[in-house]
C-alpha cells in the first residue's frame, strides 16, 4: 500500500467518524491536517477546512459521503 492508499484510508475512517456520530462535531480544526479552519464545506456543513489547498486535497474521497442536511 503506497502512501495514498493510507491517506485515503485515514480520510475513509475521519469520514465515518463524522457521520457516526451522534451530534455534528464542533468545526474548529481542518478535516485533513487539523489545523484550525477556515471555513466548513458549504454544502453539508460536516467538516472544516483550513484552506482550499486541504479542501481540494480531499475532494476525491469527501465527495462519496458530501450530501446537503436535511
Amino acid at each position: 500500500r503506497g502512501a495514498g492508499s493510507a491517506e485515503r484510508s485515514r480520510l475513509l475512517r475521519s469520514v465515518a467518524d463524522v457521520l457516526l456520530a451522534p451530534k455534528r462535531p464542533t468545526l474548529t480544526r481542518c478535516f485533513r491536517c487539523g489545523e484550525l479552519a477556515a471555513a466548513s464545506c458549504a454544502r453539508c456543513k460536516g467538516v472544516a477546512f483550513c484552506g482550499r489547498a486541504c479542501q481540494r486535497a480531499v475532494w476525491g474521497v469527501h465527495r462519496q459521503f458530501c450530501r446537503a442536511p436535511g
